[in-house]
Formats: structure tokens, C-alpha cells, sequence
């Protein structure tokens, strides 16, 4: 090609970029327009100049237009010319099935489409809850419990139900508070706790009904801190397996609700940063991965309770919050599941042993139910914060029973959701209110999981912030990171972070090895998922080349993650005899997963911006592995997993990365373990099964 050939390519090149990326913001002049065409020919004149220096290739690639494009721009508005400002904006697109934020950063993060064509098989329309059991007795909003139907109830009783320890609860004797035969028994009573159980014959028949009810009780020993003026109520609820496109698909109300107020944000690029909830509720509630915070799992002799971790509200508390824990499926508990949960109360309000003690009557299909649980949980929420509206208070309430097997379930949320944000509204109480709604983490156990957008919505969690209204007009610059923060990476360690920030508000005095507070400007710190302590197997941002099932490497993957798993269970002497050894059935999916073009492009370009200087040696560097990312089912459980195995390429041999998901329900397969070894759970088939 001559160099008039270069010429003419270069400055075509060169008005394709250019026009669709100058941005004029202010007031446009004709001596600004003028400033552009001296721009243009700079822009132009230097093509020419490097051309015939023989160093055509810098201007024919991208990379090298834009940082000329850089330069010459901030040349230009380092000149000050009548307030105008010229911005460089992106007008690439990505053609892929799912479209990306079009942001200048590393990690481009999928938006998905919530009604892709993988995920309408899986999609179920449910109209109303069935908890509509009859309520013969009920709670006033002061904390009086009374008969509603005396004609009907020929007696009733009660006894308060007290907490023993974290599985078990203990009850006071008996008191009888009517009898239809007996005026003298006629009577209210005003709650002194805050669990109740109650016995009520009618008709015949007695029927058990149980309550909660905020009772005030200002603890005493605890420093009580003055408030400060923009001290804000926080309320997190958090809605099991609700990924960002999950509730565009099934809370639609409380979405438009939440999109019509100026002072919510809803984050579209929120990531989650491990396996299952408690990775999510360790990086929100203690700023820290799992495995870095002392032993707490059940089946480890030196495991300790969970009390010891750092929680956040601990701080709060001590700032003179009264603090509330509530989460409605004392069954898969963040905390019990597999964990030792707590030896003493980790909140002024905790609401475990009343869902232990109550979940044979409370839940969300059971027809013998007077209320779904996470209406219990919200009218709770609703009454806490009305009997200390004088005081700060922290609430966090998990509505799991709904949707933990289920995400669709969502959709009968969706209402109450409404209403309580409504509810927040007519009271007052938005106002001094940061309301948090989220997800922990997308639908983990369904069909949808194992297709590659189930996949990311996974790794998708919804999240919202709803701040009270006034705040945008007092801290504009705040608020408008926030909204800018929206589309890039973030995870739960963000959120960590921005309640660090709540507490020395509006001065910013934490600082997070992997988050930073959403009230300041992410945008510039490029972050990729290895910054923000997310791991590879658990990022959005990932590129994925799909491989052939049949391809020998790829079933070489597979074996390294089932022996794996069969070590796991070997290891420990009182296992290794009670679960069978899995084989290989069938490979259902395999790819390879790597760092997305973006960061591999500008690795080294962050701070200098020359790509001439991230250096062949570090991209070598990259390529020493490659992680097989590989789903499969194996024999004789017929379990599916997903785990990536990590193959190093110069002895080729496979190793097993973090994080092996079992996909699909394993329901009483691990039975003869699952007591004292709950972690092996998802790799224990019992040799001996139990019938069906």
C-alpha cells in the first residue's frame, strides 16, 4: 500500500472514529465549532506525519486512535474556550445474546435479556398465596393479644416461647386468657415478650396459632452515642435466589414502584463473590471471605460459633441502634445450615427460635398457615420500627422459604413488597430510611441454572438501594456516583463498604482491601472481579469459548473434579465407608473461561495509557494455564456439577479449582452424613439409600 493509500485510509479511519465520539457539553459556539476542525486537523495531520515516518500501524489500530484522541482532547479543553468541554464517549456495541454496559472499563458486565429464549421453558405464573387459614386470635399494632371471633372460640391459651439454645426453644407454662363459659377469663393480654404461642378450641376442634410482636426493651449497659442528623434507619431485606433479571421478570410492581422514586438505585451490575448465601452475607455483613474468618463449620472439631465474626451491626449496636435479625426458614438458615450458628443472640431481635418453634404452621403453600412468613416478617418489621421510632434502628430480614427451591415464588412477594414500601411512605418512615432489597445470589437449583444465561444469572443478584428523598438535593455529587456506580462491577463488598461509610457519614474514613463505598466514584478504578475479591469462577465479566464434549481434554477435566470429590470424602475416616465412589456418566457442557478481551487489551494501559507497554511477556504469562470450566452428571447419584478444573499447559495436567456446585437436588441422598459432616452434603451419595 503507498503511502497515499495510508493517507486516505487514515483519515477515514479517522472521521469514523471521531464523529460518533465528540460529545459537546455547555454552550456550543461557532469559535467552538471552530476549535473542532482545528482538532480534526491535528488529528489528521499527525495521521499523515506517522504514516510517513513508516508507523502506520499505531493509527490503524483502535487502541492507538483513541489515546491521540485523548491527547488531542485534553489539549483542547485545557484551553477553556467558552465553558465548552469535549468528551470521548464508546460507540462500540456487542452483537453477542446478551448486550453489555457500554462503559470504558475492564470488565464489561452482561445485561441480560430476562426473557431470552433459554429461559422461557423454566418460567411459571402463580397468582396468590395459599396461608389463609382462618385467624381466630391476633395481635394489635400496641401489642395486645385478643380473640377475634368470641362467638366462635369456646377457649383459648397461651404461653410465650423462649429461645434454649439456636435449635431448640422453651416454653412458660400455660395461661388461659378466655373462656366462653367463664366471664372472669374474658380478657386481653399485653404481650411482655415477643414470641407467643397460642392454643384455641372452637367448634370441637384446637387449633395452634403463633405471633411475634415487637415488645420495647431499652437494654441498658450499651453506649448510647447522640444521634447525628442524617442518621439513617438501614433495613436490608433480602429475597432468596432473586437474581437482577428475576425480578424484572416476577417483582414487576415493586420494580416500577422503585423506578418511578428519584432516590433508588438499582444496580445493574452487581456480581456475587462466591458459592451459595454465606459467601454474600460474610462480604455484606462482615466485610470478609468466608475461609479467612475463624472455623465455624459444623463437623470441624475446633469449629467455634458464629458470634466470634466481626459483624457490622455489632458497630451499629454500639452507636445506639437497636438491631433486628430475622431470616423465615430456620431449615436452610445462612448461619445453621452448615454452620454452628450462634450461642448467644447476635441482635437486640432475633427471630430464629420463633421460626423454629412456628414452622410447622407457618409457610408459604401450607393452607393451615394465617399468614404467609414473609408477611409476618414485614409486619414485624413494620411494628419494630414504629416502637423505636425514636431511636436508630438496623433491620435484617430474609424471605427464603418463598423462593429458596423456586424463583419464580417470587412473584407472590411482589404485592406485599408494594406495600410496604408504601407503608414506609404514608408513615414518614422513607425519610429517614436507607431500604435495601436484594438478592443474595440467581436461582441456583433449577433446569434454568444449568443453561448459560441461568448461569450468569447466578452471578447476577438483584440489588437496590432506596435512599430517603431528600438526600439527592442535600449531597448532589454523592448521588450522582451512586447512579454512576450502577453499571459497573460491584459486589456485596461495596455494600460492606458503603455501611462503613454510613457510620462516619458524609466523611469516608474506611478503607476495604476489596470494596469501596457506592457513594464514591468507582468509574476511575477500572476494577476487574480479582481487584473486588471476586473469583474466576464466580465472574461476570469472564469470557467463554465453548468446547466439544467430546474432546479428550475436556473429559480429562471432568475425572480431575470426580476424584476430587471422591477424595473429599475419603479423607475423613467416618465417611469414607457410608458414600459411594462417583464415576463419570455423561458431559453435558464445557468451555474454556479467561479474562475478557477488554483486560487482556488494556492490561497495562490504566495508568500510562500506552498499550505499547503491557508487554508480550505478561500475555504469555496468561496463556501458562487455561481453566476447563465443565458440567456434567456422574453415577450412581446421578448428581450434576459444575466446577473448573485448571489445566497447566506445559506438564498437562489438570487440578481442581475452588468452588464445585452441585447443581441439581440431592434431597436424602447424603442422609447417613448429612448430620455431622452437612458440608459434603452436595458429594455424598450413601451407599445404603433410604426408600423413596
Amino acid at each position: 500500500m503507498t503511502t497515499s493509500d495510508y493517507e486516505k485510509n487514515n483519515q477515514i479511519l479517522i472521521m469514523k472514529a471521531f464523529i460518533p465520539c465528540i460529545r459537546l457539553r455547555h454552550r456550543f459556539t461557532m469559535f467552538t465549532g471552530f476549535v473542532i476542525g482545528v482538532l480534526f486537523v491535528s488529528v489528521t495531520f499527525i495521521t499523515l506525519s506517522s504514516n510517513k515516518l513508516g508507523k502506520p500501524d499505531f493509527l490503524t489500530n483502535q487502541v492507538g486512535k483513541m489515546q491521540l484522541l485523548e491527547k488531542a482532547v485534553k489539549y483542547i479543553n485545557s484551553m477553556g474556550i467558552n465553558n465548552a468541554t469535549i468528551q470521548i464517549t464508546s460507540n462500540s456495541k456487542n452483537e453477542d445474546f446478551s448486550k453489555f454496559h457500554d462503559l470504558p472499563q475492564k470488565c464489561k458486565v452482561p445485561t441480560l435479556d430476562p426473557y431470552h429464549p433459554e429461559v422461557k421453558p423454566f418460567m411459571r405464573t402463580y397468582t396468590a398465596a395459599t396461608c389463609d387459614y382462618p385467624k381466630l386470635t391476633e395481635v394489635t399494632d400496641d401489642g395486645i393479644l385478643q380473640v377475634r371471633d368470641k362467638n366462635a372460640v369456646t377457649h383459648a391459651k397461651y404461653c410465650y416461647m423462649q429461645r434454649a439454645n439456636d435449635n431448640s426453644q422453651k416454653f412458660t407454662p400455660w395461661v388461659v386468657f378466655y373462656d366462653k363459659n367463664d366471664p372472669k377469663q374474658n380478657k386481653e393480654v399485653k404481650l411482655t415478650e415477643d414470641f407467643v404461642k397460642v392454643s384455641i378450641t372452637a367448634g370441637g376442634s384446637t387449633q395452634d396459632e403463633f405471633h411475634m410482636y415487637p415488645v420495647r426493651k431499652d437494654t441498658r449497659g450499651k453506649e448510647q452515642l447522640p444521634p447525628k442528623a442524617d442518621q439513617l434507619n438501614i433495613v436490608f431485606i433480602m429475597i432468596d435466589s432473586v437474581s437482577h433479571s428475576t425480578a424484572e421478570r416476577y417483582l414487576k410492581k415493586t420494580l416500577k414502584k422503585m423506578k418511578e422514586s428519584p432516590s433508588t438505585v438499582i444496580m445493574n451490575g452487581h456480581t456475587i463473590v462466591g458459592d451459595g448465601t454465606t459467601a454474600q452475607i460474610c462480604a455484606i455483613f462482615v466485610g470478609e471471605l468466608e475461609n479467612k474468618l475463624p472455623e465455624a463449620r459444623k463437623g470441624y472439631g475446633k469449629g467455634d460459633f458464629v458470634n466470634r465474626w466481626p459483624f457490622i451491626w455489632k458497630d451499629f449496636q454500639k452507636s445506639g441502634y437497636v438491631t433486628q435479625y430475622s431470616e423465615d426458614s430456620p431449615y436452610v438458615n445462612t448461619f445453621n445450615y452448615r454452620l454452628r450458628g450462634f450461642n448467644e443472640p447476635p441482635t437486640d431481635k432475633y427471630m430464629r427460635n420463633f421460626w423454629a418453634g412456628a414452622s410447622s404452621y407457618i409457610g408459604q403453600l401450607n393452607k393451615k398457615s394465617i399468614r404467609c412468613s414473609h408477611q409476618i416478617n414485614f409486619r414485624y418489621l413494620k411494628r419494630f420500627m414504629n416502637n423505636y421510632h425514636d431511636k436508630p434502628t438496623f433491620s435484617y430480614l430474609v424471605a427464603s422459604d418463598l423462593t429458596h427451591n423456586s424463583s419464580p415464588y417470587a412473584q407472590l412477594i411482589d404485592d406485599d413488597l408494594v406495600d410496604l414500601l408504601e407503608h414506609l411512605e404514608k408513615t414518614g418512615q422513607n425519610e429517614n430510611t436507607l431500604l435495601v432489597i436484594f438478592g443474595d445470589h440467581g436461582d441456583r437449583s433449577s433446569g434454568y441454572r444449568a443453561t448459560m444465561t441461568g448461569k450468569l444469572e447466578e452471578r447476577l443478584p438483584f440489588m437496590s438501594f432506596t435512599l430517603p428523598t431528600w438526600f439527592p438535593k442535600k449531597y448532589p455529587d454523592l448521588f450522582k456516583n451512586f447512579q454512576r456506580n450502577a453499571n459497573l462491577l460491584t459486589s456485596h463488598f461495596d455494600v460492606y463498604s458503603t455501611l462503613r461509610h454510613l457510620m462516619t457519614f458524609p466523611e469516608n474514613k474506611h478503607k476495604h482491601k476489596y470494596g469501596s463505598s457506592l457513594f464514591t466514584d468507582l468509574s476511575h478504578l477500572n476494577r476487574t472481579c480479582n481487584q473486588i475479591g471476586i473469583l474466576d469462577h464466580w465472574c461476570s465479566c469472564l469470557d467463554y469459548q465453548e468446547l466439544k464434549i467430546d474432546d479428550p481434554l475436556v473429559r480429562k477435566a471432568a475425572e480431575n473434579i470426580i476424584s476430587t470429590i471422591n477424595g473429599m470424602n475419603a479423607k475423613i475416616d467416618k465417611v469414607k465407608d457410608k458414600c459411594a465412589t462417583l464415576k463419570l456418566d455423561k458431559i453435558e457442557r464445557a468451555g474454556i473461561i479467561a479474562p475478557g478481551s477488554r483486560v487482556q487489551k488494556f492490561d497495562k494501559t490504566f495508568k500510562d495509557g500506552r498499550c505499547d507497554e503491557c508487554g508480550v511477556k505478561e500475555r504469555n504469562a496468561n496463556y501458562k494455564v487455561k481453566n476447563y470450566e465443565v458440567v456434567f452428571t456422574v453415577s450412581p447419584s446421578g448428581g450434576k456439577y459444575e466446577a473448573t478444573a485448571v489445566l497447566d499447559i506445559s506438564k498437562g495436567t489438570f487440578t481442581t479449582g475452588e468452588g464445585i456446585s452441585r447443581i441439581n437436588l440431592y434431597k436424602n441422598q447424603p442422609h447417613c452424613i448429612q448430620k455431622d459432616f452437612p458440608y459434603l452434603r452436595p458429594y455424598c451419595y450413601c451407599n445404603r439409600q433410604l426408600d423413596s
